[in-house]
């Protein structure tokens, strides 16, 4: 394949990377950081890659192409293998089967913050809510931090309480509690596991997306990390993402994929010229 000077550089940058060091890559949308990302497991042959995805789709078309020496996985993917596969009888897709549970399983923690003067269904949204944000941290227990900001203190506690003996349920192997992807990805973190051999380079991609689950792995990785994202297509800041761009260091300066391959260079040029006046 013919690469750009952006892409060769990126290329030679990766090749210097040594075990535990990382190198990241702003890359602007229809600038072909995949061609380049294989272009790196291509030019290094001898090394194997684990190329981490966002989602189930990005990662089948990735696997048509990237050479043999890339897995590619999701995060969940590679958590369900170590962990989820345990809870497989149990898992939902939505949060909200858990209010079923916490209605017939758990009243007495739910009634601790429907004394608090809500309802047992906003009861329930609050448990659920403060669950769900703690899963999207590294933090190992549930606490007032996890509540939303218009909780007072003693409505934090209540909620708190429940949701951390609702996440102790649903770790127990003998309970009915449903399991949720997210549960079995921050129990994989929790437990200490590894995305891949030391030995292996990680590839992360939309890192401009990950939450820091996924950001705590990544840096919890001994071997090489390459981190791949674009700043301006955050999407997922709603589901706690924290762009691992910002957040991860870099051994080496921060390189950047920056000429578009969706359109022509007269697009490109009235592009650059608005570029230039918002002072970017």
């Amino acid at each position: 394949m013919n690469l750009t000077d952006e892409q060769h550089a990126i290329c030679q940058a990766a090749s210097d990377l040594d075990v535990g060091s990382s190198l990241k890559i702003q890359a602007f949308a229809g600038t072909g950081k995949t061609t380049t990302l294989a272009a790196i497991a291509e030019s290094l042959a001898q090394r194997k890659f684990l190329y981490l995805v966002f989602n189930r789709a990005a990662a089948d078309e990735a696997e048509h192409k990237m050479p043999s020496n890339v897995t590619v996985r999701t995060a969940h993917a590679l958590a369900f293998r170590s962990v989820g596969y345990i809870y497989k009888s149990r898992l939902a897709s939505s949060p909200w089967a858990w209010f079923p549970y916490l209605k017939e399983k758990m009243p007495r923690a739910l009634d601790s913050v429907v004394r608090m003067g809500r309802d047992a269904t906003s009861a329930g949204a609050l448990i659920i809510r403060m669950l769900e944000q703690f899963l999207r941290t590294t933090d190992g227990a549930i606490g007032a931090i996890h509540a939303p900001y218009w909780c007072d203190d003693n409505v934090a506690a209540a909620a708190g309480y429940a949701a951390e003996a609702l996440w102790k349920n649903i770790c127990k192997h003998n309970s009915t509690a449903p399991v949720t992807h997210d549960c079995y990805l921050k129990l994989f973190y929790l437990q200490g596991r590894e995305l891949a051999p030391r030995d292996w380079t990680v590839m992360l991609d939309e890192a401009q997306d990950a939450d820091p689950v996924i950001l705590g792995l990544l840096e919890r990785h001994k071997g090489a990390r390459i981190i791949v994202g674009d700043k301006y297509q955050q999407l997922y800041q709603w589901r706690g993402a924290v762009n691992a761009l910002s957040r991860m260091r870099s051994d080496s300066a921060e390189l950047s994929l920056t000429r578009t391959f969706r359109f022509g260079t007269g697009a490109a040029e009235w592009a650059n010229r608005v570029l230039e006046i918002i002072g970017e």
